[in-house]
């Protein structure tokens, strides 16, 4: 099986239908990883004490008919990120150095690996309880007005998502495609992908729903040069590896997911 995977792509000008992902995460820099790449628990667990899980609401289908402001996404991110800053500074750096394990040197400053990295924190680490970073600070009941309550509620319903591209809408800037996780059949609207990627190409990434369609959520990497049935393969043999089916792949391992998929161009021959 052989597969390529093209680079990260970057994100460094704002697509104006959306947010670019979480922006208060610092991952480490070449200068400060350390040989101890095991991930952290939260805070609660490093103290020993007994308290009880924090409540987090539960996530709502959303049913508005328009998509959500890039506003009140900046808004609610912004309380996101006071928030990871008060409470969980200290165990980034570790989250980091986990992240980062597969990375190669030069790879630690990539700007495209570091939003990858960002967006893993916030949606794809668990701590022991299960709890993630935004579930946590939904929890804390800081996003009480409603439209940056519909902006996190969004953002938790996030999902890493293998897609296939099956067909382009040039009117609307929609792709049709179909998840090799799970199956679904996901409409995704996402300007920067849409100029870059052609039908039967695959993209992997975050992305969550709103007013019926999908959007991406931080970096996504485009995966070309290999089929469909190809990337299903790897993605079913790292399944059985872990003892889960591929649709739980993106659900708990979402790091190890996105390193195979990342580094599988290694396995690709020279031409």
């Amino acid at each position: 099986m052989v597969c390529a995977v093209r680079s990260v792509t970057e994100r460094g000008r704002p697509d104006p239908t959306g947010p670019t992902g979480p922006t208060g995460l610092h991952p480490p820099t070449s200068d400060s990883m350390t040989k101890d790449h095991a991930p952290p628990s939260s805070r609660r667990h490093r103290r020993g004490d007994e308290s009880p899980a924090p409540v987090v609401p539960p996530t709502y289908p959303d049913t508005g008919t328009k998509q959500i402001e890039p506003a009140d996404f900046a808004a609610m991110q912004a309380r996101l990120d006071a928030f990871i800053e008060r409470r969980f500074a200290p165990m980034i750096p570790a989250l980091g150095e986990a992240f980062f394990q597969p990375a190669r040197r030069g790879e630690l400053d990539d700007p495209g690996l570091r939003e990858a990295f960002r967006s893993w924190s916030l949606l794809g680490y668990r701590d022991p309880q299960g709890l993630r970073l935004i579930d946590m600070f939904a929890a804390a009941g800081l996003h009480a007005e409603p439209h940056i309550d519909r902006a996190l509620n969004a953002m938790r319903q996030a999902r890493f998502r293998v897609l296939r591209i099956s067909s382009r809408n040039e009117h609307q800037k929609l792709l049709a495609t179909f998840d090799l996780l799970d199956d679904a059949e996901v409409s995704l609207l996402d300007r920067l992908a849409y100029d870059q990627v052609a039908v039967d190409e695959m993209l992997c990434g975050w992305f969550f729903p709103a007013a019926g369609i999908w959007r991406a959520l931080g970096a996504v990497t485009r995966v070309a040069k290999v089929s469909g049935d190809e990337l299903r393969a790897a993605i079913s043999s790292l399944a059985a590896h872990e003892q889960m089916s591929p649709a739980e792949l993106g659900e708990r391992r979402s790091m190890k997911l996105f390193w195979m998929l990342y580094r599988a161009t290694a396995l690709a021959p020279s031409v």
